[in-house]
């Protein structure tokens, strides 16, 4: 979406960014402020320009004084409490309450659906925790940290520098282990902040202790608050009658809004007469849901199939209208829908409800949904669309969701557990029907990507070639050459290069077929060469690397993603520094590192101000900025879990200081180096080896600084993979 060129200004050259769209939108609604940029080749994206943690509607409010103080006592004592009671009886409206009124904190609340991951968790914490000033989970989920261990420290020294009050809702839908984890963490390592946990039962996982963990039950409302709902509400209703409707109802504050909306249009005595001698089922049918119009209908009927709350813009989609505004605004005042962070949704007593009566075409609902999702643009709401169309059974639909998907193809790296779990659904329900077979092709793709992403490479080279016999029978060409590009890197992975080879060798015979600029052939494209890169590099071919590394560099820029674009600098400014051209590597990298910091990614920046380092180094020259450089990317890349490139840096700095002659913060810095090296799988064994043994040897340890060095040495002669190092070494 962004483009770039150089142009010549003044006596310099400058590089020139643009935004590749159509159309450029700013909204004013109840969401917020938003800008909406639209381009016919990238999608839509909608940014979001203010923010602030929303809190659940609280429309009505009587009785509930005992729980209120109860709460407030619990909450001075205890770090976390639980919030307990059966569905609709006003576990939420207590807490919203209390929040409002008693609560000065920041405060972070998120409602729980079946689908919620700990990644989608992770990320909407991070946010939140960047708004009030702590950036450290941010930084490490944007330089696509995955350790539980690492996110789960993150969180919990986000809320201990920041006092906040921790809402989550509706635990017990939660099914991802590891969000229970992260839940038990928290639950027995808060200190400054605290935790509210509303669930309908006892939340799984947690260790009850009594001196941490307090807890509330909330039952219906005493029969005397009826009287003031009532009034509130302006329903005259007669004190004998108050005592049946308790009696019908038990306190239970969903169905006594329900019994007053019903009232206002049929008169108190049939609504208690409905009430009374009906069951609850019938109640809600005939005497609310059938007394709905035809607009309340369709909306309440959307949103009883949706899994999670819904945008206001997102519902006037799938509603085919304009301004839904005052018919929704209609259905949160009567209780039925409610409204939580901007969003909306049913109550689970309705939604449940409505799932076992179906008034509805179930497939026309779940399509009106996907295309909902789809027209809202993004990564994320794409694999929504690609799990309502395939709800229809809509394969054309289903398609198109992912074509939206590979238009931000490295976003699936933001959102690996969450789509993975879409993805396995959607294969248990699609695999082996003949008409879904293009679409199961590219499932299975993505399936095999993420595991290959994730470590798993004997995983993804299974579903890798189920896609790519799958892609060759249906006739999606520009798919098989995606798959067979990427299982050459997972040969090269695996140490089989001549497989690796063939198949890059394949793809590129067939490249001149998939003509284009969709976002499938770009990554074809970008993806083969990326790949053809690595190849040459581990085999020592340079001079091949440099020509695949400028192919990549010549798609990266017709794609006009700022990501991609920076990531081939990168691989450029390492490839000119093996071909010994440290000007141009200078060059490339400083850039690379720019438009990585610009898009606030400092972990991939502190990987280039790595190899930034190494051009200083060869240059002798800007040898304490090289320092500085490597200083902050050892912090960053060792705080977000990257063990291997932490080690690259920590080897680096350490001899930066070397040549400056800080031998002691070199022995020091290649000390936690090697410490830190057991928790990796790569073979730095040599190049550790190299840099200690050089440390000692200046110290004058000769004798042990050269046993080191030549038994590094030995290392490195066995592993093309540290070639550059090579040089380097020599110079020291």
């Amino acid at each position: 979406m962004v483009k770039s060129s150089w142009a010549r200004v003044g006596n310099r050259n400058v590089k020139l960014y643009s935004l590749a769209i159509d159309g450029l939108k700013i909204t004013f609604s109840r969401e917020g402020v938003k800008v909406h940029l639209e381009s016919s080749k990238y999608g839509k994206i909608s940014i979001p320009i203010t923010g602030k943690t929303a809190l659940p509607r609280v429309p009505v409010f009587v009785g509930r004084e005992q729980e209120l103080a109860q709460l407030k006592n619990e909450l001075y004592e205890k770090s976390v409490v639980a919030v307990m009671g059966i569905a609709g009886i006003g576990k939420t409206t207590l807490v919203a309450y209390f929040v409002n009124n008693y609560v000065n904190e920041p405060v972070f609340w998120h409602q729980f659906t079946e689908s919620d991951t700990f990644e989608y968790l992770s990320w909407k914490i991070a946010k939140f925790l960047n708004s009030l000033g702590y950036h450290g989970l941010l930084e490490y989920l944007r330089a696509n940290g995955k350790s539980y261990s690492i996110i789960k420290d993150l969180v919990l020294e986000g809320f201990s520098k920041i006092k906040t009050l921790i809402v989550l809702d509706d635990y017990q839908k939660v099914t991802d282990t590891k969000v229970l984890q992260l839940v038990k963490d928290m639950v027995s390592r808060l200190n400054v902040s605290k935790m509210i946990i509303i669930s309908r039962k006892k939340p799984k996982g947690i260790l009850w202790r009594g001196e941490n963990v307090g807890e509330i039950t909330v039952r219906g409302l005493k029969i005397e608050n009826l009287v003031d709902l009532f009034r509130i509400k302006n329903l005259e209703i007669k004190p004998n009658y108050v005592v049946k409707i308790y009696e019908a109802t038990l306190g239970h504050p969903l169905m006594l809004i329900m019994f007053v909306n019903v009232a206002k249009k049929t008169g108190v005595e049939k609504a208690i007469a409905s009430l009374y001698f009906g069951d609850s089922f019938k109640f809600l049918w005939s005497e609310v849901y059938s007394k709905l119009s035809f607009k309340e209908k369709k909306i309440v009927n959307i949103l009883s199939l949706a899994d999670e709350p819904m945008s206001y813009e997102a519902l006037k989609v799938a509603c085919d209208s304009k301004d839904i505004y005052p018919i929704l605004s209609k259905l949160v005042d009567s209780d039925l829908v409610y409204e939580v962070s901007d969003k909306y949704s049913l109550h689970d007593l309705i939604k449940g409800f409505l799932r076992i009566m179906k008034p509805f075409d179930e497939k026309e609902i779940y399509r009106k949904i996907a295309e909902a999702y789809l027209s809202e643009g993004g990564f994320k709401n794409a694999i929504l669309a690609l799990k309502y169309f395939v709800n229809a059974e809509d394969p054309e639909g289903a398609y198109r969701a992912f074509t939206e998907r590979r238009k931000q193809s490295y976003m699936v790296l933001r959102f690996l557990e969450s789509y993975m779990k879409i993805l396995q659904d959607v294969y248990r329900k699609i695999h082996g029907k003949h008409e879904w077979r293009g679409v199961e092709a590219h499932v299975l793709y993505d399936i095999g990507n993420i595991y290959r992403i994730m470590g798993h490479e004997n995983y993804g080279l299974k579903y890798i070639n189920e896609s790519i016999d799958l892609a060759r029978k249906v006739g999606d060409l520009t798919l098989e050459l995606l798959s067979t590009g990427t299982r050459a890197y997972i040969y090269v992975y695996l140490g089989d290069l001549d497989k690796a080879y063939r198949d890059l060798e394949y793809t590129e015979s067939l490249l001149h077929n998939v003509e284009g600029n969709s976002g499938l052939v770009l990554e074809v494209k970008y993806g083969l060469y990326a790949n053809f890169v690595l190849y040459y590099a581990i085999i020592g071919n340079f001079e091949k690397a440099h020509e695949y590394v400028k192919k990549e560099l010549e798609v990266a820029e017709g794609w006009g993603d700022p990501v991609y674009y920076g990531d081939t600098l990168m691989h450029l400014g390492d490839i000119y520094i093996i071909l010994g051209e440290m000007d141009k590597a200078e060059r490339v990298l400083k850039e690379s590192i720019r438009i990585f910091e610009s898009n606030g990614d400092k972990h991939v920046a502190s990987i280039a101000a790595t190899s930034l380092a190494l051009v200083y180094l060869h240059k002798n020259s800007q040898l304490e900025e090289a320092v500085k450089m490597l200083n902050e990317a050892c912090n960053v890349l060792r705080s977000h879990g990257n063990v291997p490139r932490y080690i690259d840096a920590a080897v680096m700095k350490a001899l930066v200081n070397v040549k400056l002659g800080n031998l002691n913060e070199a022995l020091t810095t290649i000390e936690e180096a090697m410490a830190q090296y057991r928790r990796t799988e790569w073979d730095f064994a040599g190049i550790l080896h190299i840099a200690y043994g050089i440390i000692l040897k200046r110290r004058g340890d000769v004798k042990r600084g050269m046993e080191l060095i030549e038994k590094g040495l030995r290392k490195v002669r066995e592993s093309k993979l540290y070639s550059k190092w090579a040089s380097v070494f020599l110079m020291l």
